[in-house]
């Protein structure tokens, strides 16, 4: 990382808004990252993932019998 020299207060100031802006977006990128995680993980989500897993599989495994 390059050494940044400042000549002016205002200089520091207008750099550290912007650091503070990218932390800000940062860190509620993550509070949305979390939000879907937790939407995702919920046990009504992965029981209807279970039952169309199982349900595609019942489908496939009719087709085979019936084709055999």
């Amino acid at each position: 990382m390059k050494t940044k020299y400042y000549r002016t207060f205002e200089e520091v100031r207008e750099d550290l808004k912007i650091l503070k802006l990218k932390r800000d977006i940062s860190l509620a990128e993550l509070e949305n990252y979390k939000l879907e995680m937790e939407e995702s993980l919920r046990p009504l989500k992965i029981v209807a993932y279970i039952a169309n897993t199982l349900k595609s599989y019942g489908v496939f495994y009719l087709i085979r019998k019936l084709l055999k």
